[in-house]
């Protein structure tokens, strides 16, 4: 049962770094789990907690020596806690940070298993604490650093307003127990020579519930997977839920007990809102062999919980002695060029879908000379293992259903044409598969006839029977629309990539080196080649056929795409992420069925320059999708130098700063154009930027309230710019609105069109004392 619980968590997509880090703790041998604290010192009384993972700690104040620091909560609310410090004569610096005690808990409780031990002593939950608060690299568990050179006079004594202080990472919330941990230092870095660790405990005051929220579930299963849906009662507004595997629950309500794992789930269960979430939880790639269990916590209109977990214990279904096989087959390819194969292949109606993998006539041979057994543990293989060395292509009966009652398949068999390519020359190959019923049960392995590919023509370019033309249709700011002619009788394949200007930018904001081959001017980074034909040479086949990138950041991958369709074709291809009034030079060449490649060509696009303009617009809309989330797109006029637009939603860090628990309740305080004003600078310092006339964003709503907002930079001079309006797309009560709209006010009362800011580089919208820049009147 000793099992990773953090690794459950992250299983269900709640991020808790607090565990990884704990495994390093102290490896005392001591037995006992609850030793003896030290002696009190001082008027600190001490109080150490039951269970596998005792914790000392003194309560509401602790009083330091010159070698700690003196903690004392001066304030708990049930939405906040105050407290100050004072480090003692000798220390030069302390980390700080406030964790839920819940989860302090599950990070030494992660410890204790990795360690595979049945108790942790207080000196290992004492290391637990102190490398937390040395984790740095997280922004959830690392203690934040104070030394007098940052804080001055302040660094004698500093009251921390935790709710408005740059510690939040979470909200604070009513009945629940924190932690505040101090690691004293004599080195101004906080890193070495450390001092005492202090460790202050707080419990938030209760709320008054509304109401008696409860949760009930709903669970349908498979024999791999299951569905929790969640069914709140009317005074259930919120709730927080897990699901996972019981013994990783279990394991943590036995040492703690259910009220403790109560208070874990508040702070790290996933939240949901009645009113506009999704309340269903799928899980795939189960087990039957385990037991589940679906739990939640159910919270009232002012967002308090219940004092109690609801939870549903339940199985997977078995497997039924009898099944049907899987029964598929694929035959041997009978269109066979130099790097691509077509061929067909069929799936009978018990089998729900199968994989396939390319392999030398060598390697098939060897794999069916092996015994049944390894043969099926190869036929498991290929379909459970996708990695770089060992991947398999997927295809889905797409006919394919199942009464799961009678268990027999109801649905009709699949043929259906398939390809491969990115295959050598003059290979032979051997096509290995195998297919699942409905239980995932992997049926016996097969193999096709062994076939040949063709050899690969790299020095004939004037027999290649390929017609492909490509040129460079339209082009707009940061796009180009590659236009392809070609008759696939005559083209198997086309492999194109641009290579002027040499260096750009990635997605992931690294630095490309694109190719600069062309005419015969051999790069020293390609392998030499003599120029074969009009315009081609040995370096832009050594790209296009045998170049593997090994840097993300270096020279991109070539482009190999099939020649799609049947007969002549015309197709295009819109192209993001250029640059504007920039000349791009494209090269591009064709493999025709024989395996002949054809010359490399050339052609050339040239985007258009941002002259900018006084008046720039932006508009947004939102258009809903199957999955619940939304695709907001934002468009702008050719006034527009730049787009800048994100999203936040009401439990994001930024949310207070922007109003969003206002926003919800409709503050009469605060009036539309603080709003305004608030988020215009925030995105301006934010948001996501594009010198693009349009982009797109997908939001998934969470809470009560989400936003997104965008805005437009124009101006003819980029030293002097000019903005437009917001463009804000509220999402509320299922519904997706401006912020006009939901808050009933008329926008030309509000805000002038443009020119709304006095400086062209925004500052955060936060003050100096850390609290929310919006107005209140």
């Amino acid at each position: 049962m000793k099992t990773n619980f953090l690794k459950f968590f992250l299983t269900t997509g709640i991020i808790l770094s607090l565990g990884a880090l704990a495994a390093s703790c102290s490896d005392d041998d001591t037995k006992d789990p609850k030793p003896e604290p030290e002696p009190p010192t001082g008027e600190n009384t001490y109080i150490t907690t039951e269970g596998p993972t005792p914790i000392r700690y003194v309560e509401t104040k602790y009083i330091g020596s010159e070698n700690g620091v003196t903690i004392e909560a001066t304030e708990v609310t049930p939405d906040n806690i105050k407290f100050t410090c004072q480090p003692g004569a000798d220390v030069v610096s302390y980390r700080v940070q406030l964790y839920p005690m819940g989860a302090a808990y599950n990070t030494m409780l992660n410890a204790m298993n990795s360690e595979k031990k049945e108790s942790l002593t207080t000196t290992e939950t004492d290391n637990c604490l102190f490398l937390m608060l040395l984790n740095t690299e997280s922004a959830v568990s690392g203690g934040k650093l104070f030394n007098e050179k940052g804080y001055g006079e302040d660094f004698a004594s500093y009251e921390f307003d935790y709710m408005n202080s740059d510690l939040q990472v979470f909200d604070i919330q009513p009945d629940i127990e924190y932690l505040i941990a101090v690691q004293a230092f004599f080195d101004e870095e906080g890193l070495q020579s450390p001092g005492d660790l202090c460790i202050c405990h707080v419990k938030t005051p209760k709320k008054e519930l509304v109401g008696n929220p409860t949760i009930a579930f709903d669970v349908v299963t498979s024999f791999t997977a299951y569905q929790v849906t969640h069914i709140p009662n009317n005074d259930c507004k919120y709730y927080y839920y897990l699901s996972s595997v019981t013994d990783e629950i279990q394991q943590y309500i036995d040492a703690y007990g259910e009220s403790m794992y109560r208070q874990f789930m508040c702070h790290y269960g996933a939240r949901l809102d009645v009113s506009t979430d999704d309340l269903s939880f799928t899980a795939t790639d189960q087990s039957n062999e385990l037991k589940y269990v679906a739990t939640a916590v159910a919270l009232d209109a002012n967002g308090t919980a219940v004092d109690k977990i609801f939870r549903k214990d339940f199985e997977l279904p078995k497997v039924p002695a009898e099944t049907d096989a899987a029964e598929y087959t694929i035959s041997t390819p009978d269109k066979i060029g130099g790097s691509i194969v077509e061929f067909d292949l069929r799936m009978e109606k018990t089998c729900r879908d199968l994989r396939f993998r390319f392999v030398t006539k060598a390697v098939a041979d060897e794999v069916m000379a092996r015994d049944e057994a390894e043969r099926q543990a190869y036929a498991q293989r290929i379909y459970d293992v996708q990695t770089e060395s060992e991947s398999s292509w997927y295809v889905a009966n797409t006919n394919f259903s199942f009464d799961r009652d009678n268990n027999k398949p109801t649905g009709d068999a699949l043929d259906k044409r398939e390809y491969w390519w990115d295959l050598a020359g003059d290979t032979e190959y051997v096509i290995l598969y195998t297919g699942v019923n409905y239980y995932n049960e992997v049926s016996t392995l097969k193999a096709t006839e062994a076939f040949r590919t063709k050899p690969i023509v790299r020095d004939a370019p004037e027999t290649c029977e390929s017609d492909i033309e490509m040129r460079i249709s339209e082009t707009d700011r940061t796009s180009v629309t590659m236009e392809f002619k070609y008759n696939t009788e005559k083209t198997a394949l086309y492999y194109f990539q641009y290579y002027s200007p040499v260096t750009s930018v990635g997605l992931d904001g690294g630095t490309m080196i694109f190719p600069d081959i062309k005419d015969g001017s051999d790069d020293a980074r390609y392998k030499p080649g003599k120029k074969v034909g009009k315009d081609q040479t040995g370096g832009w086949l050594y790209y296009f056929l045998d170049y593997r990138n090994p840097d993300a950041f270096s020279t991109p991958w070539p482009n190999m795409w099939r020649a799609d369709g049947k007969g002549d074709q015309v197709v295009t291809y819109r192209w993001n992420g250029f640059n504007a009034g920039t000349t791009y030079e494209f090269a591009y060449m064709a493999e025709d069925w024989n395996g002949v490649l054809s010359p490399v060509k050339f052609c050339t696009g040239v985007t258009p320059t941002i002259e900018g303009g006084d008046n720039p617009t932006i508009s947004a809309t939102a258009q809903r999708q199957n999955d619940g989330s939304y695709n907001v797109s934002f468009v702008t006029n050719e006034d527009s130098r730049q787009l800048l637009h994100l999203s936040v939603s009401i439990n994001d860090a930024g949310a207070k700063e922007l109003g969003l628990p206002d926003l919800r309740d409709k503050n009469p305080d605060i009036a539309y154009a603080d709003y305004i004003q608030t988020w215009e600078e925030y995105v301006l310092a934010n948001g996501l930027t594009t010198t693009a006339m349009t982009s797109s964003q997908t939001v998934i709503p969470e809470g009560a309230i989400t936003v997104a907002m965008g805005i437009a930079v124009g101006g003819t001079n980029p030293a002097a710019p000019v903005y437009s309006k917001l463009a804000t797309v509220v999402f509320t009560d299922g519904k997706a609105v401006s912020l006009e709209e939901y808050l009933g006010v008329k926008v030309a009362a509000n805000l002038s069109s443009v020119n709304t800011f006095t400086k062209s580089v925004p500052g955060p919208a936060v003050q100096p004392n850390g609290r929310p820049r919006i107005l209140r009147r």
